[in-house]
C-alpha cells in the first residue's frame, strides 16, 4: 500500500507542475496551439517508450483485437477532447480553480463504475463523493 500512496503523490506532483506550466504556456499562446504542440510531443515520448519496451509492446500490437482497439481508440479521442477543454479552461481561468473543478472526476468514475461496470457504490465510496464535492464547493 506504501508504493501505492508514494507513487500516487509522485504523479500528482508532476501533475501539478504540468498544470502550472501549461498555465504559463498558455499566457504566450493559444491553448490550440497548446494542445497541438504537445501532442507532437506526446507521440514524440510514446516512441521512446515503445522502443524501450518494445519486447512487450511489439508482440502484443500484432494480436489485438478490435473490440480493445475500438476501446482504445474510444478513450483517446475522449481523452484528446478533454485535453481541449482543459487547456482551454486554463486560459480563461486560475489554475486552482479549473484543478479543483476537474479534480470532480472521481465522482464521474465511482458513478459510471456502478452504472456500466456494476462495481458496488459502498457508504464509503458515497461519503468520498460528498467530501470531493464539498471541497470542490469550498475551493471554487
Amino acid at each position: 500500500m506504501s508504493d501505492l500512496v508514494s507513487l500516487s503523490m509522485g504523479v500528482a506532483v508532476l501533475s501539478a507542475i504540468r498544470i502550472l506550466l501549461m498555465k504559463k504556456a498558455a499566457k504566450d499562446v493559444s491553448y490550440q496551439t497548446v494542445v497541438f504542440v504537445t501532442a507532437i510531443l506526446y507521440a514524440l515520448f510514446s516512441l521512446f517508450y515503445v522502443a524501450y519496451h518494445r519486447d512487450t509492446v511489439l508482440p502484443e500490437l500484432q494480436n489485438l483485437a478490435v473490440p480493445i482497439i475500438l476501446i482504445f481508440v474510444g478513450a483517446t479521442l475522449l481523452s484528446f477532447i478533454s485535453n481541449i477543454l482543459y487547456y482551454k479552461l486554463l486560459t480563461d481561468h486560475s489554475p486552482e480553480l479549473v484543478t479543483s473543478l476537474v479534480s470532480t472526476a472521481p465522482v464521474f468514475i465511482i458513478i459510471l463504475s456502478y452504472v456500466f461496470l456494476h462495481q458496488n457504490m459502498s457508504n464509503q465510496h458515497m461519503a468520498g463523493v460528498a467530501a470531493i464535492l464539498f471541497g470542490t464547493f469550498l475551493l471554487s
